[in-house]
């Protein structure tokens, strides 16, 4: 079967259709594929560059990014109020969404891990950690999130 290329304009109008979910998730996904310097490009004329170069090259160990995840999540940094109405009570607060991004984020990374079977304790105990955070989120003790 032939590679079939993407109508950009047919892309552009199905992505306008999408809810801010959706396109939120694209976009994270989107950053880790695009290479940097089409990166750079991208972000040029939306952000400062210089405000996000990277701090150094080398990337958290998984199991120290996930507990830098469950630290910030239980220290309310993902929590982002917001007052509820008829208009806006099916939406998801940017907080939420950037929550639920690193954390497939952070779960892909352990898929990935444990595939090439590479610090699978390690994998184990980042997997424990996440699903615990899921066990508090589901147990609606901790204002870590909005969830509609």
């Amino acid at each position: 079967m032939a590679l079939q290329h993407i109508d950009r304009d047919k892309l552009r109008a199905a992505i306008r259709r999408e809810g801010n979910e959706c396109i939120f998730h694209m976009l994270d996904v989107a950053i880790e594929l695009i290479p940097q310097a089409k990166l750079r490009k991208l972000i040029a004329g939306y952000l400062n560059p210089a405000e996000v170069y990277a701090d150094g090259e080398q990337k958290e160990a998984l199991l120290a990014a996930v507990q830098a995840f469950q630290k910030a999540s239980l220290a309310g940094e993902y929590y982002q109020a917001f007052a509820v109405n008829s208009k806006n009570f099916m939406e998801t607060s940017n907080g939420t969404l950037a929550w639920m991004a690193d954390c497939h984020r952070l779960l892909d990374r352990c898929i990935t891990q444990a595939k090439r079977k590479e610090g699978l304790a390690t994998v184990c105990r980042a997997f424990e950690t996440i699903f615990s955070l899921l066990d508090r989120i589901d147990a609606g003790d901790d204002d870590i999130l909005i969830l509609r």
